[in-house]
């Protein structure tokens, strides 16, 4: 993606990876949807805040059971009916963003990136924390690696994600 970034005066040099930590991954790239809704696709993905819980169901079938970290008290993870409208294999994420938070962070290579909101709201991986089952986010949805690119594989652009108390 050619998004540019949020803030590029804060990267001062170029960055690299050691090839020890490198692997190859073969992904579809970023994938978009234009309207709201996919009528024909019977998945959906429920996100119980007060329970900090994700529940990934196709029909009446549950696909997923997972903790998660949804949004601080200051930067809430956004309730309501969405679709995830973007897939992005991984993405660079910066903060503060203007008019959601006030939180500065930098992290680079985000994976696994379902974006339900045009403010950045998304469900992906968290490589920096391990407090899955309690608040932690700056308004996403952060999920174990594994779990989270189980779910960027099976969720569809167009999938609904209903976010709740």
């Amino acid at each position: 993606m050619n998004e540019g970034l949020l803030y590029p005066q804060r990267v001062h040099s170029a960055w690299y990876v050691a090839s020890d930590f490198v692997r190859p991954f073969f992904a579809d790239g970023v994938r978009t949807f234009a309207s709201a809704a996919n009528p024909k696709n019977s998945k959906f993905i429920l996100v119980d805040r007060s329970s900090q819980m994700l529940y990934a169901y196709d029909g009446d079938s549950l696909f997923m059971k997972e903790s998660v970290s949804t949004g601080l008290d200051s930067t809430p993870t956004p309730r309501g009916t969405f679709f995830i409208y973007k897939k992005t294999p991984t993405r660079y994420m910066q903060g503060p963003l203007p008019g959601v938070s006030t939180q500065y962070y930098d992290l680079p290579g985000v994976p696994w990136d379902l974006y339900f909101t045009k403010q950045g709201g998304a469900i992906h991986g968290a490589y920096w924390h391990t407090a899955f089952g309690r608040e932690h986010s700056h308004g996403c949805v952060n999920l174990p690696l594994d779990k989270a690119r189980e779910l960027y594989d099976w969720a569809d652009v167009g999938t609904k994600v209903v976010v709740r108390d």
